[in-house]
């Protein structure tokens, strides 16, 4: 509801046509059904965040909610293999979309870069045209699988991070978890319902 007010009052991106919708809330209904995705980070997630998480999950199959399992159904588990490479995906898009900004970064200052820009540089230095619209492909064929399999749903759930915040600010930790939500152009929620290591996890 906030978003779409702004979008009325400010406009948006030449091109697009902002958020479609009622501009005032409509009643809110109970999900009735929510599927677990993993993801590729599910595997580096520690065992105190899986643990928390299946706890959390009792909590919401209690109060009537249906929890179906990760790879439980033939089409929840073809998704999960094509979204398996998400990363990988979003890393190349990202390399060819800042190749120019970054590439004059590395000319201008390469000692204020880090070593992940670096490396980002230097792979965007070696792809094609071909090479961004394969990812693009790629990318638009996940989201049409996920379409086909949101309607059957009413929210997926899974852990936000594979564990705790990293302490220091050297990195804010792994991001596989975020990844696939950005690769689909979806929404997502992160409630820090769970804990890891003492701190919070969403």
């Amino acid at each position: 509801g906030v978003a779409a007010q702004i979008c009325a009052r400010v406009g948006g991106d030449p091109g697009y046509t902002a958020l479609a919708g009622p501009l005032a809330l409509t009643d809110s209904r109970r999900p009735v059904r929510y599927a677990v995705l993993e993801t590729e980070g599910w595997k580096r997630a520690s065992e105190e965040a899986r643990d928390a998480f299946a706890r959390q999950l009792k909590r919401l199959a209690d109060r009537g909610i249906e929890i179906v399992p990760a790879r439980s159904e033939p089409r929840l588990n073809d998704f999960e293999d094509a979204v398996a490479d998400a990363s990988a995906i979003s890393a190349e898009l990202l390399a060819w979309e800042h190749r120019w900004p970054q590439a004059g970064y590395a000319r201008r200052q390469p000692a204020l870069l880090s070593e992940a820009i670096r490396r980002r540089v230097a792979g965007s230095a070696a792809m094609t045209l071909d090479d961004y619209r394969g990812a693009l492909g790629r990318r638009q064929a996940i989201r049409a699988r996920f379409e086909d399999l949101v309607q059957d749903f009413d929210g997926f759930v899974t852990l936000a991070a594979t564990g705790a915040a990293p302490r220091g600010l050297k990195s804010t930790g792994d991001t596989a978890m975020n990844v696939p939500a950005s690769l689909l152009g979806v929404p997502a929620v992160s409630l820090p319902m769970l804990r890891d290591d003492g701190l919070p996890l969403g």
